[in-house]
């Protein structure tokens, strides 16, 4: 059993000027079927506790797609028995981006997928990122715990600087914490701390895992 925030055992569609945040166990947002965000800003997080033998992911769906300038942020954190954490996880196939932004991370994988695509949407972190047939991977091919995606020519946010660089950047969408920082605003408004357990994992053992 899923234990989610938000579940749907089907299709499920985000659309309009709204937002969410979403924190379960295993799953901020679960969808057995196809995933769209279309817009809107949603913010999904899984801490993996009770479970045992699962894979946690905060934003989880078969296909996942982010379109229409949508912000999401997903974080796969904290602990469980055996758990695989993932920050988005597509687990049926693709995940899909339009012109959006995307900020995942996790302990293992920050977006777990078979394939992905990115249209008018460029990696921001990790430099030189690109998909592997099981997740993102960053340029020396190793599997990234952290990604950041933004629309291509995206407006800069204030006080972002793009890593060793003067350049301000895009990454983490406006009016969405940084899943996995060291300081995040709580439903409440207060600050609480969240880390996020260090585990580097080769893209095959990322794959065995989605296979299992």
């Amino acid at each position: 059993m899923c234990t989610s925030c938000l579940e749907v055992w089907g299709n499920l569609t985000f659309c309009g000027a709204g937002s969410l945040r979403a924190t379960g166990s295993q799953c901020g947002v679960f969808a057995l079927g196809a995933l769209v965000i279309d817009g809107c800003l949603i913010d999904g997080r899984a801490d993996g506790r009770g479970m045992i033998d699962a894979s946690v992911a905060g934003v989880r769906g078969a296909t996942v797609t982010v379109r229409g300038g949508a912000h999401v942020a997903a974080a796969g954190i904290g602990s469980g028995d055996d758990c695989r954490l993932f920050g988005l996880y597509a687990f049926d196939d693709q995940f899909a981006v339009d012109a959006s932004w995307v900020d995942a991370t996790s302990a293992i994988a920050d977006a777990a997928c078979e394939s992905g695509s990115l249209k008018s949407a460029q990696f921001v972190t990790p430099m030189g990122g690109a998909f592997s047939t099981a997740c993102v991977i960053d340029a020396s091919g190793a599997v990234a715990q952290h990604v950041v995606i933004e629309p291509t020519g995206a407006r800069p946010l204030a006080g972002k600087t793009q890593p060793g660089t003067d350049e301000s950047t895009g990454g983490n969408p406006a009016g969405v914490t940084k899943p996995g920082s060291e300081e995040e605003l709580s439903d409440e408004g207060s600050v609480e701390k969240v880390g996020v357990r260090a585990l580097a994992a080769p893209v095959s053992d990322i794959r065995n895992q989605l296979i299992s």
